[in-house]
Parts: structure tokens; C-alpha cells; sequence
């Protein structure tokens, strides 16, 4: 059955009907879409009883919207969906949109109408996500199976391996230049005890992967002990989930071995562990403000609110003398008493001779010719861009440590590519590239690697 819309009484009406003959599914659609115009938007409902496998009540409803149809046609034909459902509860409606003949198909209503199965979700997605999806599902899954807590307690708890509960041990009974480095195995915990006098001692000594260290704190802070979750850049976004995860259970366990205070710290490279990593900052001194004398209140004068207070003067700078540029005030400076004093005679500015002569009556009075004023020059312009002296391939700008000891900008790493691979990547130049909005940027880059 064809529904149309009356715009003039904005009602629905019955525009065509099929026989129900015994056709073939295709060709119910295939004659369904001959009832279709081309600048007319319509419902189509075709009844799939013995068409299709499912619901004897299944009903397909096409929302034919071309796209050389009036806009107001359109709307009106997308919002009496809604009514159709309404007028037929008991029917099972599945509606799909069609704009052109072709896709008015069987082919074409199963794909729509399908359920969307786990991989079709991973095809419209990248592998960052997928990781992190797989990463909230193990998650969910395992603190589904956890026993239930009160809030604020702990839910995921990790499980101690031997080789973790010895090299605690041996940290507590030796205290000083030791470390317990514990990487996660399988949900397990694993220790390994090694030597390090201080921070910076952990330099190119810790895995690639994520994990945890527990070391004295830093700058002779007695009775503290420095927990550094180690995050280094590159590594699997599904790991530093995990370990995230169980970074508490880690931190009660350690608890269990040692009364000393656990002092937080995070690091993702070799610069940031630094021998005051975790150090607390001192304390900024406050400076005492200048107090500036009370002025004198005049008589009749109403202070307004806030002008009751004089605000803190700066100080001159050594060796400043400020200077007047008029005349008047030059004499002012140099008088011994001041100009505007009771007793002073008024300021006199003399004038030019050229001006005090007796004016003839053709005499056309002439002014000396002023000065011109200095012209500023403009200072060239500086780009706000770097100039790149230097192109990485691709390959190189994905690894971390290539790029990083040539200094390039992290958040800026498509810049280093030549142009005819940035083309072949982007489909673009790199100053069309620059104008594209930030997540359209942000988009094409994490699909090449470069985010």
C-alpha cells in the first residue's frame, strides 16, 4: 500500500495498493517501486507474511524521500511515521529510507532492517577503541564476578605472586638503595627487587610496558615511601587500562608490608623520573604588602565605597627622574618656587619672533615649519610556524624514540612528512590540511598513526 500526504488538510491518504498474487519477495519490492515518483515523497507498507522468514505481523515500511522533492513534502512525510505506528500497534513496522529506485530492493531492506553484529561495530571503529571497548568489557566482567563491596572500597583485587611477596621482604629488611619494581602478569603481580640509590638511578632500566615501582622518597623525607606508576608512551592503551585498574589493590598490598606514608607520582619517560619526583614544592613566602600613609579627608567630602583604602604604590625605578615636555612645567622645575603659588606671577610662553611682526596689509602672516614626526617602522613579519629543515618517513614519526631525540613537536608530527607522502596519506597538502577543523585533523591522523 502507497500513503501519500494531503499538504492542503495535512492528512494521509491511500495513494495506490498491490494484489497480493504469488509473487517472489524481489519482485514485490520490485513492483512496489513502480508505484513511486520521482518528486513525491510517500510511505510505502508491504506486508511480509510468507515473503520473508520471521513475525507473520511484519510489516516493511519504506520512507521514500527523493531528493528532488519539496523540502515541506519531506517533513511532513518523515514525521506521520511516528502516526502510522500509532494507528497499527499491532503490526511490527521496520522502516528504512530510500531517495533513489535502486535501493527500493529486498536486498536492500535486509541489509538495513539486520541486526548489527560485534564485528560490523569494529569495522566503523579504530583499533584504539576497539582495544579500550574489549579493555570496559574485561573490566565489567571482573567486577561482575568480584564479590560486592560498599562504595569507596576497592572492587578488583590483584592476587600476589611469591616472587612480589620476597622482594618486599628484602625492601623492608635492607630499607635503603633498593627498589621493588611489580609488573602485572595475567592479573597477578610479579616483583623483582634492584638496586637504586635514587630516582634517576631507574633511567633506562624500566620496562616498556606499564607497571609499578616502590622506592624511599626522594630528598631524605623520613618515613615515606615513593610509589611511581609507570606509564611510558607508546605502550598498549589496553595495558595501561589494566594497570590503572589495579593500582589501588597494588597500593594495599604494599601497605601490608610497610607502615611507611605512600607518596602518588606518575611517570611516562626516562626525563621524568627525576630525583625530585614526588617531592613536595615549598611553600611561597607571602611578602608583606607596603601600607601607604592615610590622605587627608576634605572638608564636606563623602568617600564613595571602595576609595577609602590607597592602593600600594610601585616603587620608582633607580635612577628615573621624571621629565616635563611643556614649557610651563620646565619652569616649574627649575623655579624656585612653584608656578602655581599664590604669590608667583603667571607663566609667560614667548612666541616666535616671526609672529610679533606688525602685519602689513598684503603681509601674509608665516609659520615655522614644524618638525616632522619620527615614523615607526614596521617590524617584519614573523611567521608563527616553524620552518621544517628536517622530513621523517612515516615509520620513523611512529616511533616514539626516533622522533623524540630529534625534537619534533608531538602534537604537530604530520608536519615532519615530505610532501608527496603527507598527499598520499591526507589526500591533501599540508596548508589545506592546516585549515581542516581539529577533529577532522585529529580523525585522519589517528587513523595513520600519528595520534
Amino acid at each position: 500500500m502507497k500513503v501519500n500526504v494531503d499538504v492542503a488538510s495535512e492528512r494521509l491518504v491511500c495513494g495506490a495498493t498491490l494484489a497480493r498474487d504469488e509473487k517472489e519477495p524481489e519482485e514485490v519490492f520490485q513492483a512496489a517501486a513502480e508505484l513511486l515518483q520521482d518528486a513525491e515523497p510517500c510511505l510505502l507498507l508491504l506486508a511480509l507474511e510468507g515473503l520473508c522468514s520471521g513475525d507473520s505481523s511484519e510489516w516493511a515500511m519504506v520512507a521514500w524521500t527523493p531528493d528532488a522533492s519539496p523540502v515541506k513534502l519531506r517533513m511532513l512525510c518523515a514525521s506521520s511515521r511516528r502516526t502510522l505506528r500509532e494507528e497499527f500497534p499491532h503490526l511490527i513496522l521496520k522502516e528504512y529510507n530510500a531517495s533513489e529506485r535502486q535501493e527500493v530492493s529486498l536486498a536492500q531492506y535486509l541489509e538495513f532492517t539486520r541486526g548489527k553484529t560485534d564485528q560490523d561495530r569494529h569495522d566503523a571503529m579504530t583499533q584504539d577503541e576497539i582495544e579500550q571497548e574489549e579493555v570496559r568489557k574485561q573490566v565489567a566482567k571482573e567486577q561482575a564476578a568480584a564479590p560486592k563491596m560498599l562504595p569507596g572500597l576497592v572492587a578488583l583485587q590483584v592476587k600476589l605472586m611469591d616472587s612480589f611477596v620476597e622482594s618486599m621482604k628484602q625492601f623492608v629488611e635492607k630499607s635503603e638503595g633498593f627498589a621493588v619494581l611489580a609488573k602485572l602478569e595475567n592479573e597477578e603481580i610479579a616483583g623483582e627487587l634492584l638496586e637504586a640509590e635514587k630516582v634517576s638511578a631507574l633511567k633506562g632500566r624500566l620496562p616498556s610496558q606499564p607497571c609499578f615501582v616502590a622506592l624511599p622518597a626522594p630528598g631524605g623525607a623520613e618515613g615515606k615511601l615513593l610509589f611511581i606508576t609507570w606509564l611510558p608512551e607508546g605502550a598498549n592503551p589496553r595495558q595501561k587500562m589494566k594497570i590503572s585498574a589495579f593500582k589501588e589493590s597494588v597500593r594495599e598490598h604494599i601497605r601490608s608490608f610497610t607502615d611507611l606514608d605512600i607518596v602518588a607520582a606518575v611517570a611516562a619517560d626516562d626525563d621524568d623520573l627525576a630525583d625530585d619526583l614526588g617531592a613536595e614544592a615549598p611553600a611561597a613566602v607571602p611578602q608583606p604588602q607596603p601600607v601607604s600613609p592615610a590622605r587627608p579627608k576634605l572638608p564636606g567630602a563623602v568617600a564613595l565605597p571602595g576609595m577609602g583604602v590607597a592602593l600600594p604604590q610601585a616603587p620608582p625605578r633607580e635612577g628615573y627622574e621624571p621629565k616635563s615636555s611643556s614649557p610651563l612645567f620646565q619652569a616649574q622645575e627649575t623655579a624656585a618656587e612653584p608656578v602655581f603659588a599664590k604669590s608667583a606671577a603667571p607663566a609667560v610662553i614667548p612666541l616666535p619672533a616671526e609672529l610679533l611682526k606688525p602685519l602689513g596689509p598684503d603681509s601674509v602672516p608665516t609659520l615655522p615649519p614644524s618638525v616632522p614626526m619620527p615614523q615607526a617602522t614596521a617590524s617584519p613579519p614573523t611567521s608563527p610556524v616553524a620552518e621544517i629543515s628536517e622530513f621523517l618517513s612515516l615509520a620513523e614519526l611512529q616511533d616514539a624514540a626516533v622522533w623524540k631525540d630529534r625534537n619534533v613537536v608531538a602534537t604537530e608530527r604530520e608536519r615532519y612528512l615530505p610532501e608527496d607522502v603527507f598527499q598520499s596519506l591526507f589526500g591533501m597538502d599540508k596548508e589545506a590540511f592546516a585549515k581542516l577543523p581539529k577533529w577532522k585533523k585529529d580523525n585522519k591522523k589517528k587513523a595513520v598513526g600519528l595520534k
